[in-house]
C-alpha cells in the first residue's frame, strides 16, 4: 500500500510496517477497547468521517480570523483536541503556565494525563515559523516547536510526544541516545483535503490511544514501542543481508578480474603480495 500523508524520519519505524500494520498484533478489536464483534475497519471509516466534518467547521472558523493572527486558540479547541479525542485521548490538559525541567521553562501546551503525561505541543494553524523553524526573538531561548519539545522529553522519562501545528502532527520519540531526530508525520491537511481515507486508517491503527503506554511503567511493553523494535530488528536483519551482499560482490568482482586471461601481471603482484605476507589468503580466492 503507497501513502502520500505519511512520513517516517529516523529510525521510529520501517516502511513496510505501514504496508503490514493491518496485519500486525495488537490490531484486533480488542486491543482498541472494542467488543470482539464490533469491526476496526468500520470504527476507523465513522472515524473518519467525524474527523472530516471537525477540519470542514476548523476551515469555517479560520475565515473568520485575520491573516496575522496565528489561530492558535482555534487549532486548539476546534481541530486538535477533538480529533484526538476521537482517537482516544479523552484527558488532554491544558499547561497555562508551561513546563519546568532542569531549570529550564518548556511552552508546552497539553500534557495527556491519562497517558503517562505525554506531551501534547498544539501551535496555530497559521503560526508563521510552524514546527521546525526558529522563532525571531531577542529574549529567551530561540528553538522551534519540534526542537522544544525532542528537547524536553530527552530530559525526561517520556518515551513518546505528539506535536502539531494543524498542517502536520508528528508523534516524536526520546531520541536522548541518538544524534537525529526520530518521528513519524501525518499530513492531516493532505488527509482532509484528499480525502485519502487509507492514509487515515494507517493514522488510526498507529497512533490511536491504545498504542500508546498509559503509564512510564508500561512504555516499553505498549504496541508502538513493540512496531519500533520490530523495526529495528528488521533494519539490523537488511543490514546484515546488505554486508554479505557487498562483500560477495567484492569477492566476485576481484576474482573475475584476477581470473581474466589477459591479466597475467595483475595475478603476478597478487601471488607475490600473498608469498610476502602482504596479502591474506582470506582475500583472494583464486
Amino acid at each position: 500500500m503507497k501513502t502520500t500523508a505519511i512520513r517516517i524520519e529516523g529510525g521510529i519505524l520501517t516502511p513496510d510496517i505501514l504496508e503490514e500494520i493491518h496485519s500486525k498484533s495488537g490490531q484486533q478489536s480488542v486491543d482498541f477497547g472494542l467488543k470482539a464483534s464490533e469491526s476496526v475497519k468500520d470504527e476507523i471509516a465513522r472515524t473518519f468521517t467525524n474527523a472530516l466534518a471537525y477540519w470542514d467547521i476548523f476551515q469555517i472558523k479560520l475565515e473568520s480570523l485575520k491573516m496575522d493572527n496565528p489561530a492558535t486558540s482555534v487549532t486548539r479547541n476546534q481541530l486538535i483536541v477533538p480529533l484526538l479525542g476521537l482517537l482516544g485521548y479523552d484527558k488532554l490538559e491544558y499547561q497555562k503556565r508551561g513546563l519546568q525541567r532542569n531549570g529550564k521553562s518548556y511552552t508546552i501546551s497539553h500534557l495527556a494525563v491519562d497517558h503517562a503525561n505525554m506531551p501534547v505541543h498544539i501551535v496555530g494553524y497559521q503560526y508563521e515559523y510552524g514546527l521546525d523553524t526558529k522563532p525571531k526573538t531577542t529574549t529567551g531561548r530561540r528553538m522551534s516547536a519540534h526542537a522544544m519539545v525532542q528537547e524536553y522529553i530527552n530530559m525526561g522519562e517520556e518515551l513518546y510526544a505528539i506535536v502539531t501545528d494543524g498542517h502536520r502532527l508528528r508523534l516524536m520519540r526520546n531520541t536522548s541516545r541518538l544524534v537525529k531526530f526520530s518521528y513519524l508525520e501525518i499530513d492531516l491537511e493532505r488527509i482532509f483535503t484528499e480525502n485519502l481515507f487509507s492514509d487515515f486508517a494507517i493514522f488510526y491503527r498507529l497512533l490511536h490511544a491504545t498504542r500508546l503506554p498509559s503509564t512510564l511503567e508500561e512504555a516499553p511493553e505498549c504496541w508502538f514501542e513493540q512496531y519500533h523494535q520490530d523495526s529495528l530488528e528488521s533494519g539490523a536483519r537488511i543490514r546484515d543481508k546488505l554486508s554479505v551482499a557487498v562483500q560477495t560482490a567484492i569477492d566476485n568482482f576481484g576474482n573475475g578480474l584476477l581470473n581474466h586471461p589477459d591479466n597475467h601481471e595483475l595475478r603476478k603482484k597478487v601471488d607475490d603480495g600473498l608469498s610476502m605476507g602482504v596479502i591474506s589468503t582470506s582475500c583472494y580466492c583464486g
